[in-house]
């Protein structure tokens, strides 16, 4: 991804501090944010690139915000975004991801200028009913 100048950067609806320790213990390559009072959620929103679900939980004062991915260039075009909606099928958000490997297909094409329909992401963890 940085041959194509892309950063990728994750939000959590916990503490800077709980973010810390979770980028650290996971291991991960990217910053991972703190916003428990999910301020980017509500910008987010407010642009009109993503709305992610807040869903109430007692260890969340200002809720927690559902899993979400959004991929914007630098002009700000939305070239991909994806949001959860919790139910049955998904275990009320636990599970159900687009598959990485689709959405930067679908983000590289996007980037080169294709106006060609894009399919859509397959997705892990989802329940047929």
């Amino acid at each position: 991804m940085k041959a194509a100048d892309v950063s990728i950067y994750g939000v959590t609806a916990q503490s800077q501090k709980e973010a810390d320790k979770a980028e650290k213990e996971w291991g991960l390559k990217f910053k991972l944010y703190g916003d428990p009072e999910n301020r980017l959620q509500a910008f987010l929103k407010e642009k009109g690139w993503v709305d992610l679900e807040l869903t109430a939980k007692k260890s969340y004062p200002h809720k927690m915000a559902q899993p979400g991915l959004i991929a914007l260039s630098k002009n700000r075009d939305v070239l991909f975004s994806w949001a959860i909606r919790s139910g049955l099928t998904n275990l009320y958000g636990a599970t159900g991801r687009p598959n990485p490997k689709d959405v930067w297909e679908i983000i590289k094409a996007k980037l080169s200028g294709s106006t060609e329909k894009m399919k859509e992401p397959s997705y892990y963890g989802l329940f047929k009913l």
